[in-house]
Order: structure tokens, then C-alpha cells, then sequence
């Protein structure tokens, strides 16, 4: 049997194996390339290549194409004095009648200079130029493979026909500029670098007519082409870069060649990697989506994944490597809506089934919280939340004037309604001991306004009771703790109940017990005072006394909530003056006080207890011992 999580591996191994398959049909890979060719353009710009464009400006000088071969032996000539490294012309001189470039032939013959021609592939086989075996002359092909969107991104370095390994243009150039004796043949396309710096360029009719100094060509490495449209011969040499611009083609073999000088060429990761990286980035992916338990950290997780994705390919760019973006990114998002989707669905099952075996025993939030952990029980922990207690008071009393099934249905809807007020305040309901509930804030999830909701659900209470059961003789008493804590399930798989342990539940319980002692519905702790970040304007805080309640040895101060109106102001000032005295043993001026107030049951109950103390109290402190619940 697979648990969710290895179903989930295995979810998202088939799903990075799909994807990585349809990958490599010719839409995601025009879609990467969008991404590659916003890389390019970048490299650097070799200084030794200069080009020599044959431009509007030499048309106008020279006429229409072709010209002359006067025209090219003259320019070889003034060449032949620069020193230049290497003279290449991307141009082919295909003519067959040798006469027409006898000149030209004459002086390459005569020349030292090292000169690279362009040729042609044919149909299986390479067309030279007549002026191929003229002096130190060079043949290098000048085909370049488009792609299916028109654009050269790639060149073959070599070509093998009948056994015989013929070189590039850009290559043959190279080899020649560098002294390279390199008989590798490589006819695999090479992905190549462009450059959106600009190489030195003159014109040709400046060359020719000494506009340009030879010692601006010493050393270098020389291309002529053809660089703009003949209207009048109708020659164009223009090629589709890898930007969307027409460009000529003396330019795409001088980005070839600047590759080949800065030994910057791309290769595409290769498929066996990219597959290895998808299946690790699928199974990284699902670990950490896993552990993040808000939509929010998933979702900036994978904003992260994406942007971490394109830091990685960049780099790898850099170190000549064509990262695949689509897949990865592809990869990413269907983790992403996986993991989302499945989550959804895991949730939901296990939801039923938790909803099923334990619907009957814990609350929803409760259930939620087990589905959240995937087990039947949550783990005990300590945490600090509050606690509320709720009793009837003299339930038995009341329940003997009614006929048990009208005390039924009563009991029932009072309990409804109390239920749907904590509900309503984030409260989850422990338990219902008879006509006692027993309510709890601050788990399982966590709430920083714990405090608040429970005095808030108190406050409610109270205002449902008055409303609704008045004529009932509905009396009860409400107490509100907080403080630290143990939270869990306790009991077996056959019946759990997930309750709040610990001192402070008894404590609370033992404060609820006084309400009747001091004729109030509402007693709160201090720490209940204390922890209040704010308070609703319509209700203040009236202190009741100190005590120490039986079982316990530390002594707790009680407070009761009232409504702020000018009698309950009144009350709480007269009282907590007469509090003061009585805290100090000046019981004669706490009984002037307390005697002001003679509705008022926390008074009347001060009043007997000090009249009862009399003059034999050693040892004051101000704490009330009850010695019963």
C-alpha cells in the first residue's frame, strides 16, 4: 500500500516524465528559443576583425553588381600593403569564364597575401571559385542553416562529402588567422554568439581610395561583403539573426568567427541531464510544497522555484550551456497545481473519513486539525490559552418544575444557542457535563486574541440568557482563566476525546464555582485582566477580591465585567475604594463604603465577612481563604 506521500512521488514523477517528453516537440522548443535569444548579444567584440561593407556609397562609386575584377585587384593591391592578417571575401566569384577575373587572378598570384574565398555547396558536392588555386587562396563554404522560423542561430563547421571533410568559411578564417592545424571534423551545428556591439567597419570605397590609412588594417583579421541592397542588380546578401533583423552576411560569419576568438560557443544541455534535473527538480519541489502548510508561502515558494530557475540558467548560459526554461518552468507549475489539486482532494477524503469515525465525539475545528496531521489524534502540547466555564445554577431545583421532556427541549435549545455564540467567537466546546459547558480558545490553531474572544463569548452569553430565558428563572455563572496549558486527544481509536488539561482548567472551574458566592454571573481571573489587548468601550473591569481557592495554596485576584453605564461606574468606584480599606484592615472605612451599596450582592457579601472578622484577624493580607468549592 502507497501512504499519500508516495503516492504524491509518484504523481509527480509521472507527471515531470510526461511533461520532459512532449517537451522536445518543435512548439516548446520555439518557445525556449523566445527565451535563449533574449540572452544573445552579449559577448564581447574581438578587435582583430574588421569588416569591409561593399555599401550604397560604393554602388554609387562603382556601378551596379558585378563589378569589374580591375576593381578587386586594385583593392587586393592596397591590401597587399596594409599587412593585414587574413583578407576573406564573402563573395562568390562563381563565373565560369576564367578571363573575367583574370586581373584579379594575376594579382593573388603575385601577392603574399592570405585571402579565404568563399564556395558553395552543391548537390553533394562544394563549388569553388575559378580563383580557388590563385596564390595563398583559401576555400571555405558560406552555407548557413536556417532554423523553421528563418532565423541562423547555428552553423556546421565541417561538411563531409566522399570522405573529404571540407571547412567553413568563419572556420577556415579562423584556422588561417590562428595557424590552426585542427583536422577534427565536426559536422554537427554549433550554436554561435552574437554580438550587439559593433565591429570596425569602413567602407569599401574608402579602402579603395586610400580615405582609410593601411595601417588601420595591420594585423587584422579582413571580411568584405556585400552589406546593403543593390536596387539596380537586385544582390542582397541578407540573413534573419537571432534578434529578428535582417542582417548582412559578411556580419553573421564575423559573429561566427568573433565565437571562434573568444571561444564562446552554446551547447543545449543534453536531453539524459535535462532529464535528470526535471525528476530532481519535481521530487525537490514536492518535499518543500509538502512541509509549507498557507497557499501564501506555497505561492512565494514558487515564485522562488521560477526565479531560482532563471538565476540557474543564466549562469549555466554563461558557462556556454542553453538552459531549457519551458521545461523546468513546466515542470515547476505542474508541481505547483499538482500538489494544490491534490491537497484539495487528499483533504477532502480524509475529511470524510475523519468526519465519519469521529463527527460523533470532537468538534470541526478539532477534526480539521487531524486531517491537517493526517492521524486520528492530535498531539498534546503546552500552550497558553483560556478556558470558560458555564453552569446553571440550581439546575436541580429548576429541573423538578418542568415535565422532563419540556426540560429537554429547553436544555437543548440553550444549549444550541451557547453552542453557535463560541462557535461563532473561534471557541471550541470540551465537553458538556450535564448543564455545564466547558469551553477552551487558542487551539488547535493558533489565536492571538484568544482573551478577547472569550470574554467577548461571556459578555454574549450573558445578553442571550437575559434576552431569551429571563422568564425561565435561568440563572448561571460564567468564569473566564487563562494561562498555560496541555491540549490533546486523549482516550483510544474507539473513542477520543480532545480536551485542555492542567491547574488552570481547575482553577477555572473553582472561579465559576464562586459566581454563586459573590451573587454574580461573571467572574474573570487577573490574567485574564492582564492579557486584554483591548476592551469593548461599552464594559469596565470592577476588581471583586483576592482569594485562594480550595486546592490550591497561590491566591488569585477575581475580577467581574459590567456594562459602563453611569450606576455600574458609580458601583465599581464606591466598591474598589471600599476594597482598598479592606485589603489594608481598615474594615470601619470599608464598611462605610460597602454600606453605600446595598443592592449590590459583592457588597453585602463584604459586608458580612467583615462583620464576622470582627477585631480577631492577625496577621491581615487581604486574602479570602474558601475552604469550599
Amino acid at each position: 500500500m502507497f501512504n499519500r506521500e508516495n503516492k504524491y512521488y509518484i504523481y509527480n514523477f509521472l507527471i515531470a516524465s510526461f511533461l520532459f517528453l512532449i517537451s522536445g516537440v518543435p512548439f516548446f522548443k520555439s518557445l525556449n528559443l523566445i527565451f535563449l535569444d533574449k540572452l544573445q548579444g552579449f559577448a564581447d567584440v574581438s578587435g582583430d576583425v574588421v569588416i569591409i561593407g561593399i555599401d550604397d556609397r560604393s554602388f554609387k562609386e562603382f556601378g551596379t553588381w558585378p563589378w569589374s575584377d580591375e576593381i578587386f585587384s586594385d583593392f587586393v593591391q592596397k591590401i597587399n600593403s596594409a599587412s593585414v592578417n587574413t583578407l576573406a571575401f564573402d563573395i562568390l566569384f562563381l563565373n565560369e569564364n576564367e578571363n573575367d577575373y583574370r586581373d584579379f587572378k594575376e594579382q593573388l598570384n603575385n601577392g603574399n597575401l592570405d585571402v579565404v574565398l568563399a564556395s558553395k555547396l552543391g548537390n553533394n558536392t562544394i563549388v569553388n571559385s575559378p580563383l580557388a588555386e590563385a596564390g595563398k587562396t583559401l576555400n571555405g563554404f558560406v552555407n548557413l542553416p536556417q532554423e523553421d522560423d528563418g532565423k541562423i542561430r547555428k552553423f556546421n563547421p565541417n561538411i563531409l562529402f566522399n570522405n573529404t571533410c571540407y571547412d567553413s568559411f568563419s572556420l577556415t578564417i579562423y584556422k588561417n588567422a590562428k595557424n590552426k592545424l585542427d583536422k577534427n571534423c565536426v559536422t554537427e551545428p554549433i550554436i554561435f554568439n552574437y554580438s550587439n556591439q559593433s565591429f570596425t567597419y569602413y567602407s569599401f570605397v574608402d579602402v579603395y581610395s586610400g580615405i582609410v590609412s593601411p595601417r588601420s588594417l595591420r594585423g587584422k583579421v579582413v571580411l568584405v561583403g556585400i552589406v546593403t541592397y543593390d536596387i539596380k542588380s537586385q544582390v542582397t546578401d541578407n540573413f534573419v539573426d537571432v534578434f529578428g533583423n535582417n542582417t548582412p552576411g559578411v556580419y553573421v560569419h564575423a559573429n561566427i568567427l568573433n565565437s571562434y576568438l573568444l571561444d564562446r560557443f552554446q551547447e543545449d544541455i543534453s536531453r539524459e541531464l535535462l532529464l535528470l534535473v526535471v525528476l530532481m527538480l519535481a521530487t525537490t519541489s514536492f518535499l518543500i510544497y509538502s512541509g509549507l502548510k498557507k497557499p501564501t508561502y506555497e505561492l512565494s515558494t514558487f515564485i522562488i522555484f521560477l526565479l531560482v530557475n532563471i538565476l540557474f540558467g543564466l549562469i549555466l548560459y554563461e558557462y556556454g550551456v542553453n538552459w531549457d526554461f519551458v521545461t523546468s518552468a513546466l515542470i515547476l507549475s505542474a508541481t505547483f497545481i499538482l500538489q494544490i489539486v491534490y491537497k484539495m482532494f487528499s483533504a477532502k477524503n480524509e475529511w470524510a473519513f475523519m468526519y465519519k469515525v469521529f463527527g460523533k465525539y470532537v468538534n470541526e475545528n478539532v477534526l480539521k486539525e487531524m486531517v491537517k496531521n493526517q492521524t486520528g489524534k492530535v498531539k498534546g502540547i503546552k500552550r497558553k490559552m483560556t478556558v470558560m466555564f458555564v453552569d446553571i445554577r440550581d439546575f436541580t431545583t429548576y429541573s423538578e418544575k418542568l415535565d422532563l421532556e419540556v426540560l429537554m427541549d429547553r436544555l437543548n435549545e440553550y444549549l444550541a444557542k451557547a453552542n453557535e455564540i463560541i462557535i461563532r467567537n473561534n471557541g471550541v466546546i470540551d465537553k458538556y457535563i450535564g448543564d455545564e459547558i466547558m469551553a477552551f480558545w487558542n487551539a488547535p490553531g493558533e489565536n492571538e486574541n484568544h482573551v478577547e474572544d472569550a470574554l467577548k463569548t461571556v459578555l454574549e452569553l450573558r445578553e442571550m440568557i437575559i434576552k431569551d430565558y429571563v422568564d425561565n428563572a435561568f440563572k448561571v455563572g460564567m468564569s473566564v482563566h487563562t494561562g498555560e496549558m496541555i491540549i490533546g486527544s486523549i482516550g483510544n481509536e474507539e473513542r477520543l476525546n480532545y480536551t485542555v488539561l492542567g491547574d488552570n482548567v481547575n482553577l477555572a472551574s473553582r472561579v465559576e464555582g464562586l459566581t454563586r458566592k459573590y451573587g454574580v454571573s461573571i467572574l474573570i481571573t487577573e490574567p485574564v485582566v492582564n492579557s486584554l489587548k483591548n476592551l469593548n468601550d461599552d464594559f469596565a473591569i470592577r476588581k471583586i477580591d483576592t482569594v485562594i481557592v480550595k486546592g490550591r495554596t497561590s491566591l488569585v485576584k477575581i475580577y467581574q465585567p459590567m456594562y459602563k453605564t453611569d450606576e455600574n461606574l458609580r458601583i465599581k468606584e464606591i466598591y474598589e475604594k471600599g476594597l482598598a480599606f479592606y485589603y489594608a484592615g481598615d474594615f470601619d472605612k470599608a464598611l462605610s463604603y460597602f454600606e453605600q451599596l446595598p443592592n449590590d450582592r459583592p457588597a453585602h457579601l463584604m459586608i458580612n465577612r467583615i462583620k464576622n472578622l470582627e477585631d480577631k484577624v492577625k496577621n491581615w493580607d487581604g486574602v479570602w481563604y474558601w475552604e469550599e468549592k
